[in-house]
């Protein structure tokens, strides 16, 4: 300012027109504005007196929007505590525009988060929208995510990762024997995906974009519980999935197909909505 008291509170969304707006215009500014409001609040509050709904057994939510990591931590928005740590990163890389405000960039090696997720579950579904930096271009080992029942970089995981080619789901029985999706997914763009995994003992759902692509059952056993979590590799060289990843969420509970085609919905409309 000049001389003057600056306004003691928030201001947000400023705009200059070049001519005057009508009243009608003036409306439909106000109207757009509540609207991209209500359909971009980014806290859901997890509830577990329900047994449908996505904010029903919601455990973990990770915008990865900048108001959400601070000193290298990134937020829950379930309103469970569930943060998560950023391993090494380069900051002027990791931290891009995602399908909804701020995501983050794993296409290195030395980018990664990590989280323990409080117990080890053996039902849960897990989901997140990925945009890759080249369609169908994974190279063996890359991964997007690892997850392990005692440590972060267990031998015996359940992970997304890739042999060569394109994304796969890989997962170990409670002996130790491993059993992998037959059939890995080649058919990325450039655009962004949802991936939503539901994750039971006895089977593992893997759906794309609202959509069952493929499942996977125990060579041996059950599959083994899972708690602990990175996302972006295992911090070795070279390991960090190829692309961007954004809105992780992460539930206590296997959700439906209709509520997981809900998630993947609500998402592309909060995107056209908020433009």
């Amino acid at each position: 300012d000049s001389g003057g008291v600056p306004v003691r509170g928030i201001v947000d969304d400023v705009r200059i027109y070049n001519r005057d707006l009508s009243v009608n215009e003036i409306s439909q500014l106000y109207s757009s504005g509540v609207s991209n409001k209500q359909n971009s609040a980014s806290v859901i509050t997890a509830t577990t007196t329900c047994s449908v709904g996505l904010s029903c057994g919601l455990v973990t939510y990770w915008t990865f929007d900048g108001k959400d990591i601070l000193n290298g931590v990134v937020k829950d928005n379930s309103g469970n505590g569930t943060f998560a740590n950023i391993g090494n990163i380069a900051s002027s890389t990791f931290y891009t525009s995602g399908l909804k405000g701020q995501a983050l960039r794993f296409d290195s090696g030395s980018n990664y988060i990590y989280s323990d997720l409080g117990i080890a579950r053996s039902t849960f579904t897990l989901s997140f929208w990925y945009t890759p930096k080249i369609a169908n271009f994974w190279v063996n080992n890359q991964t997007g995510f690892h997850m392990g029942k005692t440590t972060y970089a267990e031998s015996f995981a359940f992970r997304w990762y890739s042999t060569g080619g394109g994304s796969k789901i890989q997962i170990s029985s409670n002996n130790g024997a491993t059993g992998n999706v037959s059939t890995t997914y080649l058919s990325e763009t450039r655009l962004p995906y949802l991936n939503t995994f539901v994750y039971t003992p006895t089977q593992i759902d893997w759906y794309i974009n609202g959509v069952l692509y493929n499942s996977i059952t125990p060579s041996v056993g059950t599959f083994d519980l899972m708690r602990f979590i990175r996302l972006g590799g295992t911090g070795n060289a070279s390991q960090g999935v190829n692309g961007i990843i954004d809105e992780f969420r992460l539930y206590d509970r296997a959700l439906s197909p209709t509520e997981i085609n809900q998630l993947c919905s609500s998402v592309i409309s909060t995107k056209q909505s908020s433009s």
